[in-house]
């Protein structure tokens, strides 16, 4: 019943809102220069979504504006604090533990607590349509899901059936699984890019064979690794944790005395916010953390500003802007996510109108928790999107995903990510030969890849005949893995990569040349629509602004690539499997480099801005 005023503010964001509702209506319209919600520090539950529609909006010079009261921080929270933990002693329960974790793990009841989400946690991964992922955070910190290997994987050993549903195991630590509740196993089954944690319906230890509550998206292969997670016989390292659904109890292993750690569990399953159509709208200053799905979801917005936000702690892709126009996203950071970071879209495809959208300055990091793969820290869709400045770290699978024409991905740090899935880079494209007009420059890209891949991970990906590209200006250091350069180029053509540096990669460019007949086939009928239904190549405004898709149709064209005036240290094998024609102009191999201390110079290499690369400091931002 508050009036909404700095003594006696409202209660809850959604009753602000109303009141500006209430404002448009009685004065015809927001007075001049806009509304201001100001939030107070403080943190409050989230238990209803804020849902904004047309009716909402800002006008232009005049926005609704949903921002942090001063230098206040106000957090919206979905989880659930946990509290009165015990050692456990039940024999029964010691038994089913780990020798190692006895007298390490605590138990807290959940029941009498007040903590009502006890559903079976449904599968998710590549080829799932789930994000809804529920967690468990210490003192703000992740903690990993009880898990066995805890840092690497086992054989599948045999397939039994051709249901993609049965297989054996010659582990023998199966036969402690036995009494194991909602187990499931997390592997990549067939595709080393394709990840998927599944339930099991049933395990015999004398035979080794697991049996799967459903079939594996992709299909199973022998030899894919896996590893179980979500029992309480696997509680093995601190951090660690499982949920007894039917007795609702939560086990841990603390990193800390209980009397002095917060534990969390991620309890909404809803979005904090949702709007549809709403245009000059900002959120400024905002915490937003602890939900199993996605923070935010904003459809056909325009003039949306989001920037100084945090989102921390979710189970899906956090943050998602589908076909806006003139947005921005500045400052923001965006950490510990089962998914991935951000999707966006902006733009016509079909008349290569921008969508006018930025995305600057942010940091996302520790993304792909708990969906290995295909879960970047940007999915990016459309046309002429600026992503700039960022910094995307430590996750399994890429940082960006790239779709559409005309994207400027300049001055971004990318470093520690594609440590797991194979036939990846830190940026990856794929399948569209009509993308066209991106340009990826003065990135540094720094240790990408890990462990033993048997096809690639790079800095760099253009899959299945991308084309088109320019890479110019770069810092590629230690990102180069198996098969791959730190630029990887499989079957495409008229690609620029000008003016970079590779450090220590087993391969600074590397190339998976495509047979002719693979190659007509593919455009002739693998991706026809794409080129002529989706889009026209051969109308206005492509055959305007993209006049290297003539080399589509032109076979002396094909796996043709320009590799010009890059510098090389580290590697006797700078170029991998080089297709004959490529175009190599004045490039330079040396023994090593040093970029601290003078950028290295021939008589055509431009200097590279290496001190503007990643974020820049700026108080009103989240990091």
């Amino acid at each position: 019943e508050n009036p909404g005023t700095f003594k006696k503010p409202f209660a809850s964001i959604s009753k602000a809102r109303d009141s500006i509702r209430e404002l448009k209506k009685a004065k015809g319209g927001l007075p001049v220069g806009g509304v201001t919600v100001y939030l107070r520090g403080g943190n409050y539950t989230m238990e209803e979504t804020l849902k904004l529609e047309k009716i909402d909006s800002g006008k232009y010079g005049a926005p609704v504006v949903y921002a942090a009261y001063k230098d206040e921080k106000p957090v919206f929270n979905g989880g659930f604090e946990v509290g009165r933990f015990k050692k456990v002693r039940d024999q029964k329960i010691l038994d089913r533990l780990p020798q190692e974790s006895h007298g390490k793990v605590y138990v807290a009841d959940l029941k009498s607590q007040g903590f009502k989400d006890f559903e079976l946690q449904k599968g998710y991964g590549y080829g799932v349509n789930n994000e809804t992922i529920r967690s468990v955070y210490e003192d703000d910190a992740y903690m990993p899901i009880s898990r066995w290997p805890n840092n690497s994987r086992i054989p599948v050993d045999e397939l039994l059936d051709d249901k993609n549903q049965s297989f054996k195991t010659n582990c023998d630590r199966i036969s402690r699984w036995t009494t194991a509740d909602d187990m499931m196993v997390d592997g990549f089954w067939y595709h080393l890019w394709a990840g998927e944690a599944l339930h099991v319906e049933s395990i015999d230890p004398a035979s080794g064979i697991v049996k799967l509550a459903k079939k594996v998206s992709r299909g199973l292969k022998q030899g894919r690794p896996f590893c179980v997670i979500n029992l309480l016989e696997e509680i093995d390292r601190p951090g660690e944790w499982f949920i007894d659904r039917e007795n609702g109890l939560l086990y841990i292993w603390l990193k800390k005395h209980p009397w002095f750690t917060d534990v969390v569990i991620s309890e909404r399953k809803e979005n904090f916010i949702t709007a549809e159509g709403v245009q000059d709208v900002v959120f400024k200053g905002i915490t937003f953390q602890y939900g199993q799905n996605r923070a935010a979801d904003f459809n056909n917005c325009v003039n949306l500003t989001i920037t100084g936000c945090r989102f921390h702690g979710f189970g899906g892709t956090a943050l998602t802007v589908i076909n806006a126009a003139n947005a921005k996203i500045y400052g923001n950071k965006l950490d510990t996510l089962g998914h991935g970071g951000m999707h966006v879209t902006g733009g016509n495809r079909k008349n290569l109108t921008s969508g006018g959208i930025i995305i600057e300055n942010n940091e996302v990091g520790h993304f792909g928790l708990c969906s290995r793969t295909y879960v970047p820290a940007i999915l990016l869709e459309g046309v002429g999107t600026k992503v700039r400045h960022n910094w995307f770290h430590h996750a399994p699978s890429s940082a960006m995903r790239i779709e559409g024409n005309d994207h400027l991905v300049e001055y971004n740090l990318t470093e520690f990510v594609v440590s797991e899935s194979d036939d990846q880079g830190g940026i990856d494209m794929w399948c569209n030969p009509s993308y066209r007009g991106c340009i990826m420059r003065y990135n540094h890209w720094r240790d990408i890849g890990g462990g033993d891949v048997p096809c690639g991970q790079g800095g760099i990906r253009f899959d299945d005949a991308i084309s088109g590209m320019v890479v110019y200006g770069n810092i590629f250091e230690r990102t180069s893995n198996g098969h791959f350069g730190g630029v990887q180029i499989n079957g495409g053509n008229m690609n620029i990569i000008d003016n970079n540096i590779f450090i220590d990669c087993n391969h600074a460019v590397s190339f998976s040349p495509w047979s002719l007949d693979r190659f007509h086939t593919f455009i002739n009928e693998r991706v026809k629509d794409l080129l002529y239904k989706e889009v026209n190549i051969d109308l206005p405004p492509y055959t305007d602004r993209y006049p290297s898709l003539k080399a589509l149709k032109d076979d002396s064209k094909h796996n043709i690539n320009s590799v010009w005036r890059n510098i090389v240290a580290g590697t006797d094998t700078p170029w991998g499997r080089a297709p004959k024609g490529t175009d190599f102009c004045d490039n330079q191999i040396l023994d090593k480099i040093n970029l601290e201390s003078a950028m290295p110079q021939n008589r055509s290499f431009c200097e590279i801005p290496i001190d503007e690369m990643g974020t820049y400091a700026d108080r009103n931002c989240a990091w």
